[in-house]
């Protein structure tokens, strides 16, 4: 009897602790996992809403052969660290490159970018680049600035147009002139200005670049936006009342 009595007492508080612990179990309240990462607190985030004035003059300057485009960023003002994406098509596939522009002085950087790929000094080249996108994303004390601009790679004697960051045409900016055939041309959204204006800007700034030296008698030059058209030779602005230019450079409209 009494070893019958201790069984049924052991059994007795086997049941009590199991009784216990779930409902110890069903008052805790599980924490669910989470892949998720907490949001940085950091100030070096991407910065969207930049001032005309404010923003890095950029231009893609194609090689004599257009197997090339040298980016050229000016204005940089105190940048840190730039880092660029360069996408293009080749006929209907994408292709694209990555990385770091040196910034070797405190106001400009370059970087060459070759349009395909080279191994043991045998380079193969993307065939049939035309259109394009380039992403800048610049590092300045206050946090990371990005800037998005599409590009038109051109060649014979054709109206130079302008498309948009999605590499589709946008028909803003046209520059129609008698030009020479073997010349490449990069038609772009230069992002910033290589001058200060005297007047208050009415169109994004856009530019052509040629591989080589171009002579230009007469360019009809048509951009989307408001006031008068304006031109920056290299030297300085100068307005054209009837729309003509007798060079390439980068042109924008002004209220005066």
């Amino acid at each position: 009897m009494k070893r019958l009595a201790l069984i049924s007492g052991i059994t007795l508080l086997i049941i009590v602790l199991f009784v216990g612990g779930v409902i110890l179990l069903k008052g805790k309240k599980t924490q669910p996992v989470t892949n998720e990462q907490p949001t940085p607190t950091s100030k070096k985030q991407v910065i969207t809403d930049t001032p005309l004035e404010a923003r890095p003059y950029v231009s893609l300057i194609p090689r004599a052969d257009g197997k090339e485009l040298t980016i050229m960023v000016d204005n940089l003002r105190d940048a840190n660290k730039i880092e660029y994406e360069l996408v293009y098509l080749a006929g209907d596939l994408s292709r694209g490159a990555i990385g770091i522009i040196d910034n070797n002085s405190a106001s400009a950087a370059t970087h060459k970018v070759l349009l395909g790929s080279c191994s043991k000094n045998t380079c193969k080249y993307d065939e049939n680049v035309s259109v394009g996108s380039l992403t800048l994303r610049i590092e300045y004390p206050d946090g990371i600035r990005k800037f998005v601009s599409g590009f038109h790679l051109q060649t014979g004697n054709v109206p130079l147009t302008s498309v948009d960051v999605n590499m589709q045409p946008d028909n803003i900016f046209k520059l129609e002139a008698k030009l020479p055939k073997p010349s490449f041309f990069v038609t772009m959204n230069t992002v910033g200005l290589p001058s200060q204006l005297q007047a208050k800007p009415g169109s994004d700034p856009y530019g052509v670049f040629a591989s080589d030296s171009v002579i230009v008698k007469s360019a009809k030059i048509t951009l989307s936006g408001d006031g008068v058209l304006q031109q920056w030779d290299g030297k300085a602005w100068t307005a054209l009342s009837d729309g003509t230019a007798t060079s390439l450079g980068t042109f924008v409209k002004t209220s005066q």
